[in-house]
């Protein structure tokens, strides 16, 4: 049994087979994009804190999250300061970023946030983590103190 030499036909449904695997196998970015997001935190307080001392930061990572947790007011870097308004509110841009393609668009935000507080009664300055919530376009979250 002898090997036939391919028709051009053939060749053509083969060519025609072989782009549509490549561009199957090679996403195409359509488009890349950052910004950010207003986050309001909704602030209960179980004891008073010196409120002009809340800072606010964001973290990609939980190894980031829990540097900054162990170092309390040494670990600055990131942290910003916030206004609370009379109802105990502060709103702070998250940064986000992602990407459109043809196969579907991803969308990337840092996942935990950290807080930082002095205490009124003894002026100890405290860190907690909180999560923040997924999803697009700005977000609430309400978070208790200390």
């Amino acid at each position: 049994m002898a090997l036939r030499q391919p028709s051009k036909l053939e060749w053509a449904v083969i060519g025609v087979m072989l782009a549509i695997l490549v561009a199957l196998l090679i996403p195409s970015t359509q488009g890349v994009w950052d910004g950010d997001f207003s986050l309001t935190i909704s602030v209960t307080e179980s004891e008073p804190i010196d409120q002009e001392s809340l800072l606010f930061a964001t973290f990609w990572s939980e190894d980031q999250a829990r540097d900054a947790l162990a170092k309390p007011g040494v670990y600055e870097w990131g942290f910003h300061p916030s206004q609370l308004t009379d109802d105990g509110r502060a709103t702070i841009d998250v940064p986000v970023f992602g990407r459109i393609t043809t196969w579907g668009d991803t969308y990337n935000q840092p996942p935990f946030l950290v807080a930082e507080y002095r205490l009124a009664h003894d002026g100890k300055v405290t860190r907690k983590c909180f999560d923040i919530p997924t999803g697009r376009g700005p977000r609430s979250i309400e978070i208790l103190l200390p």
